[in-house]
């Protein structure tokens, strides 16, 4: 597999500003880098159901841009090695999120915990939070309240 190229910044800027134009966008794949950027052009657009994320350099402050989304209902974190606990406390109040899959490697580096998981799980109920492939989180409870 080869490594991703950096684009020029003045023509990231450039995409990124004809990105915004649009008016309705159901989602997809975020670049791997300057991931950051691009999730913040996906938070201009309300319509944005679905992100994948996968393999990016995004950060926390590019998840609670995208937890702001008041469509998302599915957002794929697998294999972003720089999203934290931070990020996950600001998905608790993404309501319409209907699955959040993550990345084992990332959850057993300590990036966030069980109980971190946990956490959002409760303020999420409906979500199915999973790790990527559709493997179960072990000891992740599941919450039978209808909030």
């Amino acid at each position: 597999m080869s490594s991703p190229q950096q684009i020029p910044f003045e023509e990231l800027q450039a995409r990124l500003a004809e990105f915004r134009q649009l008016r309705s966008f159901v989602g997809g794949y975020l670049p791997v880098l300057n991931s950051n950027q691009w999730a913040e052009a996906f938070s201009a657009i309300p319509t944005v159901e679905v992100v994948n994320a996968y393999r990016c350099d995004m950060t926390d402050s590019a998840v609670i841009t995208l937890a702001k989304l008041p469509k998302l209902k599915y957002l794929n974190l697998h294999k972003c090695a720089r999203a934290t606990k931070v990020g996950l406390e600001a998905l608790a109040n993404c309501r319409s999120l209907e699955t959040l899959s993550l990345d084992e490697e990332v959850f057993a580096a300590g990036n966030y915990t069980l109980a971190d998981v946990q956490k959002l799980q409760v303020a999420l109920p409906k979500c199915r939070i999973i790790f990527a492939g559709g493997k179960s989180i072990p000891g992740l409870q599941p919450t039978t309240s209808g909030k």
